[in-house]
């Protein structure tokens, strides 16, 4: 919780719900970076570095979703259920579109703090970000991807966390990738696999540009649990 403390030093004593929140960007300078150890090219990343990626999403996780559920909370937004497996369908899609909401009310930083990018230049700078200093912004992407990936996890023990070494997928952004992936069932010609970092990076460039969003956090994780997809 030393982040926290930092944003709000001097306030000692205070009643933490009547202390308002910074800005966003305020909140995101003293929040943790989760700096995956090889941030290159897809081009540069040999499968042992495919590995040690992976390796850290899976050791750091839990400080993680720590990390991402506190800064969620101090902004008004309880996201317990989506990593209790117990709790109810609804409890969980409700917490999820609190979390699209409050990025919603946050578009206005968002748009500040992201870096400028067109198209698919975003999912480049992405790639290659060690998600610290003036990315911090890409770490807020990651620690929410894996929020919802983890909730999707917890309900279908099916998925778990690979690297995505797909042959049909080797030219596309999500090769290479830690994703979440779901062994090809009966009738399927594929395995099922979910890169939730690059659809958080779509959502909040989405945010962004004046228009009535077109994607929504927790829309597949919503799919799965309800639909069983």
């Amino acid at each position: 919780m030393s982040w926290l403390k930092n944003l709000f030093s001097g306030n000692e004593g205070a009643a933490p719900a009547k202390t308002p929140m910074p800005p966003l960007a305020e909140q995101l300078r003293n929040y943790p970076p989760n700096i995956p150890p090889f941030a290159c090219a897809q081009s540069a990343l040999t499968p042992a570095k495919q590995d040690a990626n992976l390796t850290h999403l899976l050791d750091s996780r839990k400080e993680r979703l720590r990390l991402i559920t506190d800064l969620l909370e101090h902004n008004g937004v309880d996201a317990a259920a989506m990593l209790d497996p117990k709790a109810a369908v609804s409890a969980v899609i409700t917490a999820a579109g609190r979390i699209d909401d409050w990025l919603k009310q946050e578009s206005g930083s968002l748009a500040q703090i992201l870096p400028a990018a067109q198209g698919t230049e975003a999912f480049y700078h992405y790639q290659k970000s060690d998600r610290a200093g003036e990315d911090i912004i890409f770490t807020l992407a990651a620690d929410l991807a894996l929020l919802e990936g983890e909730a999707v996890r917890l309900r279908d023990p099916r998925f778990s966390w690979q690297v995505n070494r797909a042959k049909h997928l080797a030219r596309t952004f999500h090769a290479k990738r830690p994703c979440l992936i779901r062994p090809a069932g009966p009738g399927e010609d594929s395995d099922y696999i979910l890169d939730f970092d690059f659809a958080m990076v779509d959502i909040l460039y989405d945010r962004i540009t004046g228009q009535p969003p077109l994607r929504h956090y927790g829309t597949t994780l919503g799919q799965i649990i309800t639909l069983g997809r």
